[in-house]
């Protein structure tokens, strides 16, 4: 019932509508993807992550990506088509099955939703004409969203400094990551050519990323941005194929290991390993390539995106 109150509760405070249920969403956006994110439990205490009772949560025709845990929670945000071509946020409970929405504009699509450090939720939102893409925050209780800072066009973010500064992924071609003083606005090139997985630690000091390969043979590469030093620190390969990671934090917020889709599998790579190791295989479960993943932060739940070929 505790879990079931934290999701209602937070629906509401973010201006969702009543409760409904995934097969009830339409199809839109034929652009994207037809994608689906499945859920496990997940059990670490061999070290490396064994997943059990593996679903497909979302289980529908469409796009349903980008999922991002709530802290404390077996609930995340996650995005879908939605009824007008656009892509809205919505909750997902993991506990009842089921998921409501959170966002559901009528000319403009969010992306990229996860929890704010000072509160509420914040999200990659386009204007009206699709072309331009900011970082916004809702706050808890608003109804309205408003840009972060002006810097635009993004695709992908991360907060830093207990949200001092975001790290960016401003779209050029290819992609490079930024920093952006909130308070002024300032901007400072970090790194070019890089993917779109951008995640820091809880209080922001740490931002981890990946380095595209200079040619399309080789592979993206895992890197470290310490905030405080302007360090940069390349870690680890990614496994063949893989573009996209996720890194399992310790108790101090650094690095325990990293888990990464290539194909239909899910890969694991302790963070003092020198091989990556498949710990799942969702293509008994109807699923193509395996694409961005999430954990919940108290390691007990895993939401990875694949996608399904009809």
């Amino acid at each position: 019932m505790r879990e079931f109150a934290v999701f209602s509760a937070l629906a509401l405070a973010f201006g969702g509508c009543a409760a409904g249920d995934d097969n009830a969403l339409s199809v839109a956006a034929p652009d994207n993807p037809d994608t689906d994110i499945f859920v496990a439990a997940v059990d670490f205490s061999t070290g490396a992550p064994s997943l059990a009772a593996l679903r497909n949560a979302t289980g529908r025709k469409g796009y349903d990506n980008q999922p991002s845990f709530l802290a404390g929670q077996a609930a995340f945000y996650y995005v879908a088509d939605g009824e007008n071509g656009k892509t809205d946020i919505r909750l997902y409970d993991i506990a009842r099955g089921a998921s409501q929405p959170v966002t559901a504009t009528a000319q403009e699509s969010e992306y990229s939703p996860k929890e704010a450090p000072m509160g509420g939720i914040s999200f990659i939102q386009e204007n009206t004409a699709g072309d331009v893409t900011r970082v916004h925050r809702r706050a808890p209780g608003s109804e309205e969203g408003a840009a972060v800072v002006d810097f635009a066009p993004l695709g992908y973010y991360a907060w830093l400094e207990n949200g001092a500064a975001l790290g960016v992924y401003y779209r050029s071609e290819p992609g490079s990551l930024y920093r952006v003083d909130v308070a002024s606005g300032e901007t400072a090139l970090l790194h070019g050519n890089i993917g779109r997985t951008l995640q820091s630690n809880a209080k922001g000091g740490a931002l981890w990323f990946s380095q595209s390969p200079d040619d399309e043979e080789g592979p993206s590469r895992i890197a470290r941005y310490d905030a405080a030093s302007g360090k940069l620190t390349p870690l680890s390969d990614l496994p063949a194929g893989a573009t996209d990671f996720f890194v399992v934090l310790d108790g101090n917020g650094e690095a325990y290991g990293f888990l990464a889709g290539s194909g239909a599998e899910i890969f694991w790579r302790g963070a003092r390993d020198e091989d990556w190791t498949a710990i799942a295989d969702l293509g008994p479960k109807g699923a193509g390539a395996v694409s961005r993943i999430a954990l919940s932060d108290d390691r007990k739940w895993i939401a990875a995106v694949a996608e399904i070929h009809n």
